[in-house]
């Protein structure tokens, strides 16, 4: 058949003529005559024929319109559908609302949690929402009340694993489990509780003090006197633990001080630690800055404490010099001579510490001889040894020799001779030392 609009032979069914677009209103018909032919008809000028590509955009534009239109019913269709899904939500959220207020009143807090948070995954600005979250998770940190047998049980197993730690002398932990049981019940068994407190804290500061850690140390004997204040033992490890700490802080950079420290602590206790070896060169050290300084007389004052604790013979020979350069009024540091120790005018008799022998470490000696200008020995004259208020006199033999022996402390003695003119002496002396003495009568 031809297409009624352009005429072109159309051989197959289609419902548009595949040449110019235009639409077949019925299918092929069955073979008949011919029809009459036509008069032609002259195409107008003025009118030029449709192409096929214009019918063709116009097909593409009706199916553009098609399409749209399906977009929009699927764009107006997810719209309803967000829509009703948020009120399905906001629905959802009301209900845990109300489930977390009852599980509140009810004194439900993990399940009130549970639901308040559904309710901020759902809407997160839904009313009071995260106040009354807020409030649940606050509920179920407080630590609930035990009942009195309750807590009876639980105070009794803190106190059982607390005797434990205490029998094993494990320390810090008596400090921890006394501690979780004080915040748990301040009155349970607390004589007890504080007594195995005390005792951990003295051990631990006197393993403290044996590792060298001081400031530890004190503060752990001072926690310990804040439950015992009384008590002199550990009032005593306290002041040698700060005695000790004190004096290595000035060590090297302040010898008087250092000196002074560990010369308190060496009378209180000399076998602490190493204080007997210290507290000796810190009298040494600041011995030997004073003899450099030329402050003789002061000098001598320490050379004299430093022979006390070790009656060295090197520091026994530093002292006499120090004690004959003061003596001949050498002037001090400030340019003035000490009035009482000038030279001694002639005819007295002056002591010196010939030298220190060692003999039993039990015992303590002072011997010596008194020689006359000659050198001649002088018999039957009284020797008198002294410190603080006792005293003892010996007197000369046949050979002008006296003795002390057995003497109690190792402190610095003074001699004088009651029956000759003479000056007194110092005589410093140390367990297990002999020292020798003798006076000469000056030309």
């Amino acid at each position: 058949m031809q297409c009624p609009e352009c005429g072109h032979e159309i051989r197959t069914k289609t419902l548009f003529c595949p040449n110019c677009g235009h639409k077949i209103q019925a299918a092929l018909p069955k073979p008949v005559q011919a029809p009459a032919p036509q008069p032609a008809v002259e195409p107008e000028e003025d009118k030029p024929p449709r192409s096929g590509c214009g019918l063709s955009l116009g097909v593409l534009l009706i199916a553009a319109l098609v399409v749209l239109g399906i977009v929009g019913l699927g764009v107006g269709g997810a719209y309803l559908g967000l829509r009703d899904r948020n009120k399905v939500e906001q629905q959802a959220a009301a209900e845990h609302y109300q489930k977390g207020l009852a599980h509140m009143v009810a004194g439900e807090y993990e399940l009130a949690v549970a639901e308040f948070e559904a309710v901020v995954q759902l809407a997160p600005d839904y009313q009071d929402v995260i106040a009354q979250l807020t409030s649940a998770q606050q509920q179920l940190t407080v630590v609930p009340t035990p009942t009195a047998v309750l807590q009876q049980e639980i105070n009794a197993v803190y106190l059982d694993k607390l005797r434990e730690a205490y029998d094993q002398q494990d320390w810090e932990q008596v400090l921890t489990l006394a501690d979780q049981l004080v915040s748990i019940d301040s009155t349970y068994a607390r004589t007890e509780v504080d007594q195995m407190l005390f005792g951990a804290f003295y051990n631990l500061g006197m393993q403290r003090v044996s590792e060298d850690r001081m400031q530890e140390a004190v503060r752990y004997l001072e926690r310990a006197l804040v439950l015992q204040p009384a008590n002199a033992q550990v009032a005593r490890a306290k002041d040698l633990a700060t005695l000790y700490m004190d004096g290595i802080s000035y060590w090297g950079a302040d010898w008087a001080k250092a000196s002074e420290q560990f010369g308190v602590l060496y009378a209180l206790e000399p076998a602490y630690k190493d204080v007997t070896e210290r507290t000796y060169e810190a009298y040494l050290n600041y011995a030997d800055q004073l003899a450099s300084d030329e402050d003789w007389c002061a000098a001598k004052e320490q050379y004299t404490r430093a022979i006390e604790v070790n009656a060295d013979a090197d520091t026994v020979a530093k002292r006499q010099d120090a004690d004959d350069r003061c003596r001949a009024g050498t002037p001090s540091p400030t340019g003035e001579a000490t009035p009482q120790e000038t030279a001694a005018p002639s005819g007295t008799f002056v002591g010196t510490i010939v030298s220190t022998e060692d003999i039993d470490p039990a015992k303590i000696f002072v011997r010596g001889k008194v020689l006359d200008r000659n050198n001649a020995v002088v018999v039957g004259t009284r020797v008198q040894i002294k410190a603080w208020d006792w005293s003892v006199i010996a007197t000369t033999d046949g050979a002008g020799e006296y003795s002390f022996d057995g003497l109690a402390n190792p402190v610095t003695y003074t001699l004088t001779l009651l029956d000759l003119r003479s000056l007194p002496l110092d005589v410093p002396t140390a367990w297990g030392k002999l020292a020798q003495i003798e006076f000469h009568e000056t030309q």
